[in-house]
């Protein structure tokens, strides 16, 4: 269970998430939009189902992109009693202005505080037929490859530390490679891909892919983490789940309902003509535009 300040302006979604001892669990939830200068605001906030089991708070609010109105965004959050989980749906209405634009990334996204030893940090991300998980710095080396508990211990999510065996161990382990940044992105109704980076600057590296991934996401430490789930995930493609800064003081979550790692949401009509005549492009009353 938490708690979350919703204000009725700002750029803010959520204030902080906080758990029931007021330890910040997730900070502020945010919108996302890859537009030129693209501004959020929250225009307006209401309790819009109240219930001691089941509270659903309606934010609504505008994106502009230079000083024109791209789009207006309804979220619904929806809180459970008892329950640590936040439900989240999202609508988009497109302006007239957004006719002739090109919008790079759309999405949801919030930061969480980490803290402790790289080798104690894991993302696992669930794909088709089961669940990838590696930890941020691994310890599986050449050397030790043969029995490593401590690295079983990683994949499992347990704490690992240093003890007067493995001083070796541990030495080789904190040369490997520290993963940043991972993503899955699904591209398509039949094929995802999974991608991790050690820094946002350098180039990507493939891990996996598949068919149709199922859209879950989960960073974090021994003593817990966040989660991210997308419904439907395979079906809203181009989607992708991501979490960048795993190896500094802060994590970012993004549920990306038009990835930003795919080719941009190109909003221009092919055509500045209308071609009622030829039997298609529907009446002349409705013009050539991309709803038409």
């Amino acid at each position: 269970m938490f708690t979350a300040t919703i204000a009725n302006s700002g750029s803010r979604l959520t204030g902080p998430l906080l758990g029931p001892d007021g330890r910040e669990l997730a900070r502020g939830l945010r919108l996302v939009v890859g537009a030129p200068d693209a501004q959020v605001a929250v225009t307006s906030a209401e309790v819009e189902t109240p219930g001691a089991v089941r509270t659903v708070v309606k934010v609504q609010g505008t994106v502009v992109s230079r000083e024109t109105e791209l789009l207006r965004f309804i979220v619904r959050l929806t809180f459970f009693a008892g329950r640590p989980t936040l439900d989240i749906t999202q609508t988009i209405l497109f302006q007239d202005a957004a006719q002739d634009r090109v919008i790079k990334g759309l999405g949801l996204q919030l930061d969480r505080v980490l803290q402790g030893d790289l080798l104690n940090r894991r993302v696992s991300i669930a794909g088709d037929t089961a669940v990838y998980t590696e930890p941020v710095q691994s310890l599986y080396t050449r050397p030790f490859s043969a029995d490593n508990p401590d690295y079983a211990r990683q994949l499992a999510g347990l704490p690992v530390a240093e003890t007067p065996g493995t001083e070796a161990l541990f030495a080789v382990g904190r040369q490997n490679a520290v993963w940043a940044d991972f993503r899955v992105t699904q591209e398509s109704e039949d094929y995802f891909r999974l991608e991790k980076q050690t820094s946002a600057r350098l180039l990507p590296v493939r891990m996996g892919k598949g068919h149709r991934a199922q859209g879950l996401l989960y960073a974090g430490e021994p003593d817990g983490g966040v989660a991210v789930t997308l419904r439907g995930f395979w079906q809203k493609y181009p989607a992708a789940l991501e979490v960048g800064g795993m190896d500094g003081d802060t994590a970012t979550f993004t549920a990306w309902s038009w990835a930003e790692s795919v080719e941009p949401m190109d909003l221009r009509h092919y055509s500045d003509d209308c071609y009622v005549p030829s039997a298609y492009e529907g009446f002349d009353e409705m013009r050539s535009t991309p709803r038409a």
